[in-house]
């Protein structure tokens, strides 16, 4: 009798197998969805930071010139622009180049 009931319920162990299985890979799925998407809004923080920092510190720059220079409106140079200044970050390496 014992027998017959083994032989009832031989199967339900793939049954649970592939229901954790599944529910498995949607999380997975999700948490590599949800760290992309992070990784994602992370970078687009930044370069929009960075790209304000960089047009205010020009702003300041020519703010400073001209208070301290009120007619040069040549950025010292003597010709007429664009003018190009690197900018560098806290190390000394350029990464940014405004042209104003």
């Amino acid at each position: 009798m014992k027998r017959k009931n083994i032989q009832k319920n031989k199967g339900i162990l793939i049954i649970y197998v592939l229901v954790f299985g599944a529910v498995a890979i949607c999380i997975i799925t999700a948490l590599a969805g949800w760290t992309a998407i992070s990784l994602k809004n992370g970078r687009e923080t930044f370069n929009r930071e960075q790209s304000f920092q960089t047009a205010e510190a020009g702003i300041d720059y020519y703010r400073w010139h001209l208070a301290h220079a009120p007619v040069d409106y040549q950025d010292g140079t003597g010709v007429v622009g664009p003018y190009i200044h690197p900018m560098k970050d806290k190390n000394g390496n350029n990464y940014w180049t405004i042209f104003s």
